[in-house]
């Protein structure tokens, strides 16, 4: 990601304005990058749990894969 996406994120999670803006762009990016790194391991989790003796084929076992990740987020 970059130092824009990283903002354009955090602007619209937090209907932020620059105005009053007290984080420096590495704070921002350093935290963005954490979260990133713990989504991944939590990505890689769900992997670990797949079990893919359920599926068919390998195109099954990478969209089981990814609708999983993907649910994570509606909890």
């Amino acid at each position: 990601m970059t130092s824009d996406d990283i903002i354009r994120i955090y602007e619209k999670a937090n209907g932020w304005s620059p105005e009053g803006w007290d984080k420096t762009v590495d704070e921002l990016e350093r935290f963005a990058a954490l979260v990133a790194e713990a989504e991944r391991e939590a990505c890689a989790k769900v992997c670990d749990a797949y079990d893919v003796a359920e599926d068919v084929c390998s195109s099954d076992t990478a969209e089981g894969i990814a609708l999983a990740i993907r649910a994570r987020g509606q909890g």
